[in-house]
């Protein structure tokens, strides 16, 4: 993470304990582990900004900014970890979407949870997928843009 005083503030501090996190500082080198870092902090502070206003508290507020941080989508994969995890995408009956379809799963538990097993299994298939995908297209960008030569 960064360094900066905004990240030893007084706040910031309340929000990690209340987070169960501890504050790690990384090397100078790891940009990429501190970008990821400081998106979520950014993302975290909008979303602190946007929700905590006309007298919320923080501790109001937070389980908001994890819902909706968790029901996302990545951008370049496009599933949220929410979908990840739990298999389809959280229902938020937000005005405007569709309603849930009716499932066709017999009552009986063990044929639910064969078709859950089932589903988790091509949902992962497809995110592996989808992330192998992502990676191929980052090089062939990277190469591009670097004029990377295949060797002879």
């Amino acid at each position: 993470m960064n360094k900066s005083s905004s990240f030893t503030a007084a706040l910031s501090k309340h929000v990690a304990v209340m987070l169960g996190m501890r504050h790690i500082t990384t090397a100078a080198r790891c940009s990429r582990s501190n970008g990821q870092a400081e998106a979520c902090v950014k993302r975290l502070c909008e979303h602190l900004k946007y929700y905590a206003r006309g007298g919320l508290s923080i501790e109001q507020v937070l389980p908001i900014c994890e819902l909706n941080v968790r029901c996302m989508p990545h951008s370049k994969i496009q599933i949220s970890p929410f979908a990840i995890v739990h298999g389809y995408e959280a229902r938020l009956d937000v005005p405007g979407d569709a309603p849930p379809l009716s499932s066709d799963i017999e009552p009986d538990r063990l044929t639910y949870y064969r078709w859950f097993r089932t589903e988790l299994q091509r949902l992962h298939r497809a995110v592996k997928e989808a992330r192998e995908e992502q990676k191929q297209e980052d090089k062939r960008v990277y190469d591009k843009e670097h004029n990377v030569r295949e060797p002879k």
